[in-house]
């Protein structure tokens, strides 16, 4: 590919023939990663935040309100809910209860 970039000739100069020849040969580049800047860890430790209290949030918001009863091996036990139904609960049984004024 050398010698055909050789060839080609501007519209509206001279070309250094010899171009090429002044930078390394492929593979005797070195490059070097570049550090993350303090803006781009900046952005990583706010979404980071954004995302955790979003999660802390949504847990908090999504448990509010709920009524756990539970009975132990060999328990029974009859649960009258603030709506005016009864839950009946057999042995070593969970249930959990969010009313709403809709439901």
């Amino acid at each position: 590919h050398a010698d055909v970039l050789r060839k080609l000739r501007p519209l509206d100069g001279e070309v250094d023939e010899n171009i090429i020849d002044k930078f390394a040969k492929p593979g005797a580049m070195v490059i070097t990663p570049r550090r993350a800047s303090w803006r781009m860890k900046l952005a990583i430790a706010a979404s980071l935040l954004v995302v955790v209290l979003g999660g802390l949030g949504w847990m908090a918001w999504s448990r509010s309100g709920w009524q756990a009863y539970r009975t132990e091996q060999g328990g029974f036990q009859r649960i009258s809910l603030q709506d005016g139904s009864t839950a009946l609960l057999n042995t070593n049984s969970e249930i959990r209860v969010k009313l709403t004024s809709t439901r």
